[in-house]
């Protein structure tokens, strides 16, 4: 088990995936929750659950389940979201806990995008929580995902509000920079750890 396990969250578009990026370049292991759940509908378990709740029109001619039939018909409906999410988190946590358990290295660091929703904070040493202006957010998701700035919008109106987070209780990382600038306060993240310990 890792001795000091991170958490790195905030909103789409906030960054975490370049935060995690960074954190591999620097040699510490790492695991993303977005990536496991791109993952997760090869389980058997998992798909009969998601076909049986949603019918086989989210399935691709292939027979593997269709990511963006999926987000069409859940994003649009809070019920089936909570469906989906009932189905899927649970496996989601068990691979991530799995990891973090698992892993021996002395820090390791996990992507959790769904951080407060799931009520996992516990789980870590620490959480960073990423924060970025709302017109870069918005920007950087048309780009990566093709959505409209509308539906963007939305997408951020039915997140956590991070705002409303006490600072003082997570370490906050303000990515209003490059990515040079993101890469420096994470030098700094490690660096405190490494200090904390050695003086422990």
């Amino acid at each position: 088990m890792a001795k000091h396990k991170i958490a790195v969250t905030g909103g789409i578009g906030s960054g975490k995936s370049l935060a995690i990026t960074i954190f591999k370049e620097l040699g510490i292991k790492t695991i993303s929750c977005d990536d496991i759940s791109r993952e997760i509908y090869k389980d058997d378990a998992v798909l009969n659950q998601v076909v049986s709740a949603f019918g086989v029109g989210v399935l691709t001619k292939g027979g593997k389940v269709s990511r963006k039939a999926l987000s069409d018909l859940v994003f649009s409906d809070k019920a089936k979201l909570q469906i989906l999410n009932g189905i899927t988190h649970p496996a989601i946590i068990n691979k991530m806990r799995a990891f973090l358990n698992s892993e021996p290295s002395f820090v390791a660091v996990a992507e959790v995008p769904l951080l407060f929703e799931c009520g996992l904070q516990d789980d870590f040493d620490q959480v960073i929580v990423l924060k970025r202006p709302l017109n870069d957010r918005i920007k950087s998701v048309c780009i990566r995902s093709g959505l409209s700035e509308e539906d963007v919008i939305k997408r951020i109106k039915n997140q956590f509000d991070y705002e409303s987070l006490k600072n003082n209780a997570y370490t906050i990382i303000n990515n209003d920079g490059d990515a040079d600038k993101l890469r420096q306060q994470i030098r700094c993240v490690l660096s405190e750890i490494d200090k904390k310990f050695k003086h422990n």
